[in-house]
């Protein structure tokens, strides 16, 4: 099993059920959660969620890991324009999570996804049920940002995580993350799996 991991693999058994394999590399384990528990699970850089059973040391076809280097990614250009301040002529905080929606969507417009259409020919919609935003350098009028995105995973659901600095300065403004799932309407069933053909554009 850790020499599966080390070259970059993971093992997971082909009978799945609804659990999740998650791989702490932080902690080297592995650790098998139910769907109801996945939702308080944080995927970072070395920690993936994947669907399995509650053996993970079962004999299965491997699922390649997506390195760093390999994952999707996108950089857009914004002008803070001045209706986009406070009273404290900085951007309001809510404002990043537009700044957030202008890279995901290049990035999807990138991989050639457009999902408007997707959801008129599929009934598939992909709302989002987590964001979590870092405020760490203000911005202000007229600044001008490089908001980059990275697809950090789009198996069980789409993770990305976004960054946000001064163009010509390598200081990190915002970080930020959201999660989407895949939901049937209008019946807003969720599925357990991101529909292939928007995964593979995604690079998973």
């Amino acid at each position: 099993m850790a020499h599966g991991l080390s070259s970059g693999t993971l093992a997971i058994p082909s009978d799945t059920v609804n659990k999740f394999l998650t791989w702490d590399g932080a902690q080297n384990r592995l650790e098998c959660v139910s769907g109801a528990e996945q939702d308080n699970a944080n995927i970072l850089d070395s920690k993936t969620i994947y669907r399995g059973t509650e053996s993970p040391l079962t004999t299965a076809p491997l699922i390649q890991l997506t390195p760093m280097e390999n994952r999707k990614t996108c950089q857009v250009e914004i002008t803070v324009p001045f209706h986009d301040l406070d009273p404290m002529n900085i951007v309001w905080h809510g404002n990043l999570m537009k700044y957030f929606d202008v890279a995901r969507f290049a990035l999807l417009d990138q991989c050639g996804i457009d999902l408007q259409k997707y959801f008129e020919k599929t009934s598939y919609l992909f709302p989002i049920i987590k964001t979590s935003t870092k405020h760490i350098v203000a911005l202000r009028n007229r600044d001008e940002l490089l908001c980059k995105v990275t697809v950090l995973e789009a198996r069980i659901k789409i993770v990305m995580d976004f960054e946000i600095r001064r163009k010509g300065h390598h200081e990190i403004c915002a970080r930020g993350r959201s999660e989407q799932v895949a939901v049937v309407y209008p019946q807003m069933e969720l599925l357990f799996e991101v529909p292939e053909d928007i995964r593979k554009p995604l690079g998973f």
